[in-house]
């Protein structure tokens, strides 16, 4: 007998792969010329993927955090999107001066560490070993210190040249704060992509072990 917070629990992964997907698809419908800018339409898309592929995984294996991960990632993205489509909206001549920019730009610095730690507990959900709790730790001080930078020194809503620059409401010295902080979170994330990726040779080396043992 399924109890009702089965019944939640099975819902929600649904749930949040809807919040992700509707606002991405508003963006690209209301605001293509927005959607389209430089890369703003890979990171849209890949929170599509990410949000489809983690409401497939929470709903068949809701004990692994992995697909609560990517759901997460999606609906980080759907936020940004829908805070980029009022943006254009509102301010069609200069959607990088809107405070709805600012607002989505913020949530979406935590992706990059969203993939780590799916990397890092990637497939069993649990992490190689001990010694690699202080890298998911670090994983989510990533993530703190790029959306403290994002809300104070703004930054770009994307990577490329095509990409608009985000402007907040703080005065350049707040801002030169965030950019401080930006000069540090850069290098950490290259970090930490290494060594996640390095987690995953770990594991298959390992698995590749086993086997010759069996």
């Amino acid at each position: 007998m399924i109890t009702d917070a089965g019944r939640t629990r099975r819902a929600l992964p649904g749930l949040l792969t809807a919040i992700a997907l509707i606002p991405i698809s508003a963006y690209a419908v209301l605001a293509p010329e927005g959607f389209f800018a430089g890369s703003s339409a890979v990171f849209m898309l890949a929170g599509v993927v990410f949000a489809l592929v983690g409401g497939f995984v929470a709903w068949h294996r809701p004990e692994n955090p992995i697909g609560w991960l990517f759901c997460a990632y999606g609906v980080i993205t759907g936020l940004g999107g829908g805070a980029f489509t009022v943006s254009y909206l509102t301010r069609p001549d200069a959607p990088d001066s809107s405070v709805w920019t600012w607002l989505g730009s913020v949530p979406i610095s935590a992706n990059i560490g969203l993939v780590v730690l799916s990397f890092l507990l990637f497939p069993t959900g649990e992490l190689p070993s001990r010694r690699w709790r202080p890298v998911a730790w670090v994983a989510c001080v990533q993530m703190v210190l790029g959306m403290v930078a994002a809300v104070l020194g703004g930054g770009f809503a994307g990577v490329d040249e095509e990409d608009f620059v985000v402007v907040t409401p703080f005065p350049d010295s707040v801002e030169r704060i965030g950019e401080t902080l930006g000069f540090g979170f850069f290098p950490l994330t290259m970090a930490l992509i290494v060594s996640s990726l390095a987690s995953l040779v770990v594991r298959y080396r390992r698995a590749v072990a086993d086997e010759r043992e069996q």
